[in-house]
């Protein structure tokens, strides 16, 4: 992403290099801090499972699973920052033809990386903890159901201060064209009107149309179809990977 967009920053190399430098820093605090939730947070969900009697099995099991829980709050805070990271860099002086977005595109692939991440993430866990019991269960549907909404929210988040750059500039630009189209228009209609010939002022207008049509087409997201495509369809994995396991089940009981 840094080597696709660093042609549109009007700074040298050393300014750009110190500009991502500081937008790439976290304080290791806020890392502990989100690693701490997530091992209270697994302790609170694994303190009603745990045996009265002593075993190694048990205390593997638990510590495993706190420590599981803090990865994974550890990697949201990541997640999370990381879109932080994005709206930073695109607060850098930019120069950019809103009618070209080529060069963002590589912001919606990183999107959809991270969105990839929690995927594969969500269809692991499905299948190494998959039971019939838990399938029963409300909060196995909710909680999932919750990640897939994080996820979405993730990979538009993400490119969120692209799209703001972007519609920003498609806005610049596209106001004086109208203004000039009008302008244009109402001046043809008062030579039509008068008896004049309006020679190549039709044209202009025409051009002018032409033109203002291609800036309200312009994309303000960095995605193409075949990003937005592979979001859909990667969201049904786990489900996938849970009925392939209940089908599993069904033909070799």
């Amino acid at each position: 992403m840094l080597s696709a967009l660093r042609p549109l920053v009007g700074l040298n190399d050393q300014d750009f290099q110190a500009q991502v430098y500081a937008a790439e820093q976290i304080k290791p605090s806020h890392e502990i801090a989100a690693v701490a939730a997530g091992v209270l947070l697994g302790i609170a969900a694994t303190a009603t499972d745990i045996e009265p009697v002593f075993s190694w099995v048990t205390l593997y099991w638990f510590i495993s699973t706190i420590l599981m829980y803090g990865m994974l709050a550890w990697t949201i805070f990541l997640a999370v920052n990381s879109t932080r990271f994005n709206a930073a860099l695109h607060r850098l002086p930019l120069q950019f033809d809103i009618l070209n977005p080529r060069p963002f595109e590589t912001v919606g692939r990183q999107s959809l990386l991270l969105a990839l991440v929690f995927i594969g993430g969500i269809t692991l866990s499905l299948l190494f903890t998959y039971s019939e019991a838990r399938l029963t269960v409300p909060e196995f549907w909710i909680s999932n159901l919750i990640f897939v909404v994080f996820i979405i929210l993730i990979f538009f988040l993400s490119m969120r201060p692209t799209h703001l750059i972007l519609a920003a500039e498609k806005k610049r630009v596209l106001e004086p064209v109208t203004e000039r189209i009008n302008d244009a228009c109402r001046e043809l209609v008062q030579q039509l009107e008068d008896g004049k010939d309006p020679g190549e002022l039709s044209g202009q207008v025409s051009a002018l149309v032409a033109y203002e049509q291609r800036l309200i087409a312009a994309r303000t997201w960095p995605y193409n179809v075949t990003i937005l495509r592979t979001l859909f369809f990667s969201v049904f994995i786990p489900l996938m990977s849970v009925l392939a396991r209940v089908a599993v089940d069904l033909l070799f009981p």
